[in-house]
């Protein structure tokens, strides 16, 4: 009796993959913004102050040597005059004979007895004092506002995926017939 035998071999395959691999890369967007703040100056230049106490200073007795100078001529002036007044007064009375009184003997009393001083007050002049404001300086600067936009970036990377079949072994079937001696059933 003849047995006929098959034998079979599957196919083998060799898968190899590689996924695929998307990345992305963002760099965020930027606003710089450089502000400056408006600025309000204000001076106020000196004034001018002017004192004039010259008369406050003469008023008080302390003069300049002009005034000084000037008061002085005037009040020699003035005694002056006094004085030719009074010595013509002295030479009336002595030239009137009609009159009985002694007139020399009366001006040698009134020379020994000098007129009393009077005492007077006089008021303090005030000084002079003349102010001159000058206007206050105003400026104004205007304040800077700067904006700068950086945009966004976003860079992709796609690397697609690779899949590589490979038969390792390739089906095969056999077939042969062999011879049976002994014929037994079951």
């Amino acid at each position: 009796m003849h047995i006929l035998n098959i034998a079979t071999e599957p196919i083998k395959i060799d898968i190899n993959s590689q996924k695929a691999s998307f990345t992305m890369h963002t760099t965020r967007p930027r606003i710089h913004i450089e502000a400056e703040a408006a600025r309000l100056e204000i001076s106020q230049p000196k004034g001018d102050l002017q004192i004039d106490s010259t008369a406050f200073r003469n008023s008080y007795g302390i003069k300049s040597q002009q005034s000084f100078c000037l008061d002085n001529a005037q009040e020699a002036k003035t005694i002056g005059l006094e004085d030719i007044g009074g010595i013509v007064e002295e030479g009336n009375r002595m030239a009137q004979i009609d009159s009985k009184a002694d007139a020399v003997v009366e001006l040698a009393t009134e020379s020994c007895f000098p007129p009393i001083g009077e005492l007077t007050w006089a008021p303090l002049v005030k000084p002079e004092i003349h102010y001159t404001a000058k206007p206050a300086q105003i400026r104004f600067i205007n304040g800077n506002f700067n904006l700068t936009l950086e945009r966004g970036n976003v860079q992709n990377e796609f690397q697609p995926g690779k899949v590589n079949v490979n038969v390792a072994q390739y089906p095969s079937v056999r077939t042969w017939v062999s011879e049976n001696k002994i014929d037994m059933m079951l």
